[in-house]
């Protein structure tokens, strides 16, 4: 099972503030705190707080996790406004369970 199908939960509704969101990409895309401090123009420990309070918002427990929250292939979106939403039910794709025909 991909982390993108989890327990097929969505992640619990949560308002990110406007610079949570530009981080939530590279957070998402792993890069380190002390890369996101220097691209960001701000301190290791700013990157670092915002680091927890996208991951407790989200409900999450890591970068990974955090990218499988925001993954397309699981009908979540993160909204213009910093809220995210579920936009559609999870289908497992058949062709990766094998069972599609040929």
């Amino acid at each position: 099972m991909s982390c993108c199908h989890r327990n097929g939960a969505a992640p619990v509704p949560a308002r990110l503030t406007p610079r949570e969101r530009q981080l939530a990409g590279p957070i998402a895309a792993g890069q380190p705190n002390k890369v996101i401090a220097i691209d960001f123009g701000i301190s290791m420990r700013t990157a670092e707080a915002h680091r927890a309070r996208i991951f407790r918002k989200l409900g999450v427990r890591s970068a990974l996790e955090l990218a499988c929250a925001l993954c397309p292939h699981r009908g979540v979106a993160l909204a213009e406004d910093g809220v995210v939403y579920r936009v559609g039910p999870v289908v497992p794709d058949a062709a990766a369970d094998g069972d599609a025909p040929a």
